[in-house]
């Protein structure tokens, strides 16, 4: 989703044809071959790869032209990956550079900023439409004229960094104001603990750009309010230095205080936790019914829906119950900010969603669930906040519950027959693999289901041949390893494809 914010058509075409051609074996390629293969005009083939070849040089000079002096097409094993050509166009083009203007705020107008990326401003206004638009659905607005962003300065902060993000890989970031290990001293020196998350070395990073963005922000007058509604989760105890944070970012005395509590809320912000023996969740299993009573009620509701509606497994494993432990405590993080801020939230997940879950049967059965859940919460008085971000509560809920819908919606799995044939050992090795898949049901053959089963296993051509209209699939009795692999994608991709709307 992000990319269609920050690139024009013609770089998201470029992107598209670059993934195909990383599809193809390192090989040398003929043009009008590829201009077939791409289902593009010669003409277009040739000029769309002159310009991904130099892309790429630029990107690394070290790797060989793609192009030969007689117009073949080389694809080598070393072309970057399609994210890495991705971020560079985003970074090169007028909307990237539009972030961190209203960031670092440092063209007081418009036709100073245009005039320093060598466009127009009828040219920068029409490149940023996206953004403004999508700025919008968060209820800020954009002062082009003047450069700036309006509105709730977290919220504002919060789509800044999760972009920035996303357009850098969290390995490339546009400001250097900070060091990471001092973000991450003082952070651990403000709150008494953080969750387990904070093991995974690109969190520091991913402070270190919220704090660099705040500072920017700070340094040009924008503050954050504090809100009473973070009770809910931040308790007394947790933040120990009541201020320090907010001097460390430079801000005013009277705004210190605020700007820590803020750091400490975005220690909670989306689904932080890793591990069921997180100290974190301590604060929110004892302290909810006291301090959040609604959030506390949700959780309730919640818990007996996914119970019922989404788990429909009558065992549950040690390791199941750990994992879904973990789960429930994101759920509730999740509303929790919801809660806070009772609009839309530019979580990560929504932003780089693609199209492709939406076709998928199994994702939109969650969703209508999800979303009835939700429906029946919104219709009471307290909760018409709701309406305003259903589709993105429903959205990031079913993309959180997904795996764990998928290992009991039996409906959707596949229906699989393995012949049986007078060996043992080859009967028992292909019954264990298929029993370890949790998207399939492994039921016995009969031969006048033939045509009706998702996919028939048997060491035998001569089914093949006998029943054209069944799919059927030889393994041999050599069970290789290889084979295995082979049989997994064959049937990933049957199940994909059967859950699959046209």
């Amino acid at each position: 989703m992000f990319r269609r914010l920050l690139l024009e058509k013609k770089n998201l075409d470029k992107i598209e044809i670059y993934r195909k051609l990383l599809t193809l074996q390192p090989n040398t390629y003929n043009l009008l071959w590829l201009s077939h293969f791409l289902d593009l005009s010669y003409s277009k083939t040739m000029s769309t790869i002159t310009e991904i070849d130099l892309d790429i040089h630029l990107i690394d000079k070290r790797l060989e032209p793609m192009i030969t002096s007689n117009h073949k097409i080389i694809i080598s094993a070393k072309l970057p990956p399609e994210e890495i050509l991705t971020i560079y166009l985003i970074q090169q083009d007028v909307p990237y550079r539009f972030l961190i203007e209203v960031i670092e705020d440092k063209y007081e107008h418009l036709d100073q900023f245009a005039s320093h990326n060598y466009a127009s401003p009828s040219t920068v206004r029409r490149k940023v439409a996206p953004l403004v638009k999508f700025f919008a659905q968060y209820g800020i607005s954009s002062r082009l004229s003047t450069m700036e962003l309006i509105g709730d300065e977290r919220i504002i902060r919060s789509v800044l960094a999760s972009l920035l993000w996303l357009c850098s890989n969290g390995t490339d970031l546009p400001f250097s104001h900070f060091n990471p290990k001092a973000v991450t001293y003082k952070i651990k020196k403000s709150l008494a603990c953080r969750p387990l998350n904070n093991r995974i070395l690109s969190v520091d990073d991913f402070h270190k750009l919220d704090a660099d963005i705040a500072y920017h922000r700070i340094r040009n007058h924008h503050y954050v309010k504090d809100d009473p509604n973070y009770d809910m989760v931040l308790t007394e105890t947790l933040i120990l230095e009541k201020t320090e944070w907010g001097a460390f970012l430079g801000a005013p005395f009277e705004h210190q205080y605020a700007e820590t509590r803020y750091m400490a809320f975005r220690q909670f912000f989306g689904p932080v936790f890793f591990d069921k023996d997180d100290p974190i969740f301590d604060i929110p299993r004892e302290e909810l019914p006291k301090t959040a009573p609604k959030l506390y009620d949700f959780l309730k509701q919640f818990q007996t829906f996914i119970d019922e509606e989404i788990l429909r497994r009558y065992y549950l494993s040690d390791e199941d119950q750990e994992n879904i432990h973990v789960l429930r405590g994101n759920l509730v993080m999740i509303f929790f900010n919801y809660l806070v801020f009772k609009t839309k939230v530019p979580f990560f997940f929504l932003l780089s969603r693609t199209e492709v879950l939406t076709k998928n049967r199994i994702y939109l059965t969650l969703y209508k669930k999800i979303e009835s859940f939700f429906s029946k919460l919104a219709a009471e008085e307290e909760g018409q906040w709701i309406y305003c971000c259903m589709d993105d509560m429903c959205t990031f809920f079913t993309g959180l519950l997904l795996p764990e819908y998928e290992l009991s919606a039996k409906e959707f799995n596949l229906d699989i027959a393995l012949i049986i044939e007078d060996q043992y050992i080859y009967n028992h090795k292909i019954e264990k693999f298929l029993n370890s898949l949790t998207y399939i049901n492994f039921v016995p053959f009969e031969l006048k289901k033939v045509n009706d089963y998702d996919l028939v296993i048997t060491s035998s051509h001569i089914m093949k041949s006998q029943y054209p209209n069944a799919n059927i699939v030889i393994f041999p009795y050599t069970l290789d390893e290889h084979r295995f692999l082979e049989l997994r994608i064959i049937i990933k991709e049957l199940h994909i494809e059967k859950n699959t709307l046209a």
